[in-house]
């Protein structure tokens, strides 16, 4: 239960006016730049799969 939930609404701090906002101007619209697919490099975090050695003849005793 929240502490604010005890008070009555009167006692409440006032919420938070923002003047500054107008929608005058609207945000800048993102646009993404066309890239051709010989310029994608896959990046990844994952390394390479490489296949398990099982038998290893150096770890043999």
């Amino acid at each position: 239960m929240s502490p604010y939930s005890l008070l009555p609404p009167s006692l409440l701090p006032p919420l938070p006016v923002y003047d500054d906002v107008g929608d005058e101007e609207p945000p800048p619209a993102f646009e993404e730049e066309p890239t051709s697919p010989d310029e994608i490099t896959m990046t990844s975090i994952i390394p390479p799969l490489q296949p398990a050695v099982l038998h290893d003849p150096e770890c043999a005793p």
